[in-house]
């Protein structure tokens, strides 16, 4: 698989995986990642602890605005393995959107 075959893996996989169509492309990056959930459903949930296998896979990058989503694309089977979205909060012009978060010595 090389790198156009994985992004385009990615797109399709977007709306199956609730990424918003607005999330672009990025980076891609082809690396050996390390996979709990082996042959289970890609799901936006941590998996459960469990032994790992090592894989090598695209890792597709998609953002908009503040936010990111990383895909990550087996690359000899062209499966999607693995689903990360961004855990920080969108930011805006004044910073980060949601008060609860900021710390107490913020004005």
């Amino acid at each position: 698989m090389n790198e156009p075959q994985a992004i385009e893996k990615a797109m399709d996989a977007r709306a199956s995986l609730g990424v918003p169509l607005n999330f672009k492309p990025m980076a891609a990056e082809k690396r050996i990642i390390e996979l709990v959930r082996d042959g289970q459903k890609v799901t936006t949930r941590a998996p459960s602890p469990g032994p790992v296998r090592d894989l090598v896979a695209w890792v597709i990058t998609l953002v908009h605005e503040a936010r990111t989503v990383e895909i990550a694309v087996d690359d000899q089977s062209g499966d999607v393995v693995r689903y990360s979205p961004s855990r920080s909060a969108a930011l805006d012009f004044h910073g980060i959107s949601n008060p609860d978060t900021q710390d107490e010595k913020t004005p």
